[in-house]
């Protein structure tokens, strides 16, 4: 639960993104409530009209901690969640319904847009935390993936037909579950563009994570990879070495930004194997409590706190 209307505003624009974060929502804080008004036609109104409300502490608490307001028709419906990311995946749940109503032209422009948002993020890294910052690369990834398939597809079909969207929609419910590599497998598969074999040697290729370890490890004075000679040894601190990896992860793109460094025990691990990232948004168990910003960060499966 949000502790102030700063929080909330916060976390409705940055956690919920795509239309929560434009000018077309209005904040406003009440004594018992905050709440978000998203009016596209402001003053207006119109039935893509939704208002999200914190009811914690209310006589409607019960039913959860959030009231998600939506027009169906001419009607209002409420809707209740328990956190801001189940009314994410409400969203995005949603998008992938609509998604099968849609034609070919209509998915790859409501794809683009996707990919657009995310692209902004990674334009301003200095915004955004690690979470958010891999999250966004993934979406772009999907969205590229799912939009060449699509173009191809107009090879063959002038009008997308339900059946295509459908699997359209079943490419993005898989990517958004961290499975591209098999989506990315099964697409070169159909569409015939090199071979699943192929795919594999390519991601072979990756720098492996004790190939990292070594070179974190010679960062801070350790034994140089492959016994190679230096006239001068780097004898950085740990908090040092990594940044040194980071930024070959994040600017110049040579190793992969998988690997993260446990804020608990210091050691490197693959973050799509194992750990999980402690942030503003991360809830302990069913409490449905937050952690303290002193606890944010990186860990590995042997520390994680939640």
């Amino acid at each position: 639960m949000v502790s102030s209307f700063k929080e909330f505003r916060s976390d409705v624009k940055t956690f919920l993104g795509f239309p929560w974060d434009t000018e077309n929502v209005y904040f406003f804080q009440e004594r018992d409530r905050y709440a978000a008004s998203y009016k596209p036609k402001y003053p207006d109104n119109s039935g893509q009209d939704m208002v999200i409300q914190t009811i914690y502490g209310t006589d409607a608490s019960k039913r959860g901690n959030y009231e998600l307001i939506v027009r169906d028709g001419t009607k209002l419906l409420s809707l209740y969640f328990k956190s801001l990311k189940e009314i994410k995946n409400y969203f995005a749940e949603k998008e992938i319904r609509e998604m099968t109503q849609m034609t070919m032209k209509e998915a790859i422009e409501g794809l683009e847009s996707k990919r657009e948002f995310s692209e902004r993020i990674l334009n301003n890294l200095h915004d955004y935390d690690r979470g958010e910052i891999k999250e966004a690369k993934q979406t772009v990834a999907m969205c590229e993936s799912a939009i060449s398939g699509l173009k191809e597809l107009q090879q063959y079909r002038r009008i997308g037909t339900v059946e295509e969207c459908q699997e359209l929609a079943s490419i993005v419910n898989k990517a958004e579950k961290d499975e591209l590599a098999k989506i990315i497998d099964e697409w070169l598969s159909y569409s015939k563009i090199g071979t699943i074999e192929e795919c594999r040697k390519a991601q072979e290729k990756q720098v492996a994570m004790t190939e990292v370890e070594m070179f974190y490890e010679w960062l801070q004075g350790g034994e140089s990879p492959g016994n190679v000679k230096f006239a001068d040894t780097p004898h950085l601190t740990a908090d040092e070495a990594f940044s040194v990896i980071y930024y070959l992860q994040e600017v110049l793109k040579i190793l992969p930004d998988k690997y993260e460094r446990c804020k608990g025990c210091g050691e490197i691990y693959d973050s799509d194997m194992e750990g999980i990232c402690i942030d503003e948004h991360t809830q302990k168990g069913e409490l449905l409590e937050h952690f303290p910003k002193e606890m944010f960060g990186t860990y590995c499966d042997d520390c994680r706190p939640d």
